[in-house]
Formats: structure tokens, sequence, C-alpha cells
């Protein structure tokens, strides 16, 4: 993994007039084998040991240079930790922000992430996702199964707020497309995205989004999906998808 860090030499900011952060940073070129890349953007305050994480994912593009931002709600800053130790009693008090780091951890090959800026805003706010063309729906397979293995991955070392991040941006990724990806397969991702929101823990988005990968890897592959569960019925039928068609 790799982090830098920064301290704020003026004393520290105080954040609670601001609705969350908004981060800037140039995507990352489409290439063969792609996925979005999670990172963790740390606060530090002054009365604790802990500091405490949001995560994002830096999103695909097909131009070389294109800038995008992610929002980070404050309330997302929620992961506690400290030489390797998580706390699960503790908060980030936003009065008193005294550093900033960004991580980027257990994700293999080489990466390299370049940050425009982070800046507070007073309201929410939503960002596209830059747009990318696929050649065919092989690459929507490929991308899917990039983005399953890496987030899996994270997930399974208890990061799932990154895990989320790589699913989330990957279903933004084929929404957005506008060339390549079809218009059921956005249907059902759409579906994903909304039943995610609609979750509270971090555990039940990040499954909420792999159902739909899941989903979304049978039928165009033209195999059979997953038997439907409680967990999965929001997921429209590919019956409903071709009556829409």
């Amino acid at each position: 993994f790799s982090s830098v860090r920064r301290r704020f030499s003026d004393g520290g900011h105080d954040l609670s007039r601001y609705a969350g952060v908004v981060v800037t940073v140039e995507a990352d070129d489409v290439v063969p084998g792609s996925v979005p890349l999670g990172v963790h953007l740390q606060f530090d305050d002054s009365v604790s040991q802990y500091s405490f994480s949001s995560a994002f994912a830096v999103p695909l593009s097909d131009g070389s240079g294109e800038e995008a931002s992610v929002f980070l709600p404050m309330d997302s800053f929620d992961r506690g930790s400290w030489i390797g130790y998580q706390c699960t009693d503790c908060a980030l008090d936003i009065t008193k922000i005294v550093g900033m780091d960004v991580y980027v951890l257990f994700q293999e090959g080489p990466f390299e992430v370049r940050i425009k800026s982070v800046t507070a805003l007073a309201e929410a706010a939503s960002f596209p996702s830059p747009a990318v063309s696929f050649d065919s729906t092989d690459d929507v397979v490929s991308l899917l199964e990039a983005t399953i293995y890496s987030g899996g991955s994270l997930y399974d070392k208890s990061y799932r707020e990154l895990c989320f991040a790589l699913y989330w941006s990957t279903l933004s990724t084929l929404v957005a497309s506008p060339a390549g990806v079809p218009e059921a397969v956005k249907a059902v991702a759409c579906a994903g995205l909304r039943e995610a929101m609609r979750q509270d823990g971090k555990a039940e988005r990040a499954w909420a989004l792999r159902h739909t990968m899941d989903a979304i890897l049978a039928d165009v592959q033209g195999l059979e999906r997953m038997e439907r569960t409680a967990e999965n019925t929001w997921l429209p039928a590919l019956e409903e998808l071709a009556a829409a068609a």
C-alpha cells in the first residue's frame, strides 16, 4: 500500500458547517484489465489517536487527463483506525481537523493517483461519471470481472467501504457509457445503484451491487441468473427488460 500525509500548520479546521468534501482527481485511462482504484481519504483530529477514513474510487475515462469529482459526506468518515487497529466506539471530531491523509490499500498492480483538490462544500452534491465507450460486451464482462476480483478481495479484508466504492464506480461507468453497453444492462445497473442507496450498512450496500453485477454478467453471457431470493427480488427480471425494450 501507499500513503501521503499532510498536517495543517494553521491550527486546524472546523468543518462542522460543511456537508462534506468533494475530491477532484484525474481519471484513470481505460486499458485492458482496467478497474477503478479504491482510495481512502482520511482526516485526523486533535482529540483522538485514531484517524477516520471515507472511501472513493478513481473513475475510469476514455480521455487522457480528464478530471472527475466525487462527493464524500462528512458522516462517511466513520472508519476509525490507528496503526492497524480499528475502533468501533469512536467518532471524528469535525470541529478540530488537524490533518489529512490519502491511502491506497491492498490492490494489485501499478497505480498512480493525481488528486487535484479537496474542497469542503456546504451542501451535498453529485457529479457525473466520465463517458467511457465499450467496443463490445466482452469489454463489459472484463470490467465487471476485474471489479469483482479487486472489490471482493477488499471486502474479505474488511474494507467494505472500499469494495462498495469500486462497485459503485464501475456500475456508474456502465450507466454513463455512450456506446457499447446495452440498455438492458444500464437498467439493471440503475436498479442496483438505487437499491444500494436504500441500504444502511456497508456490507448490505456492497452486496446489493455485487448481486447487480452478477445479474449483468449472467445476462450478457446468456447464463441463468442466481436464484431469486429476498436479497435480490428488486432486480428487474429478464421479462421486464424485454418488455421495456
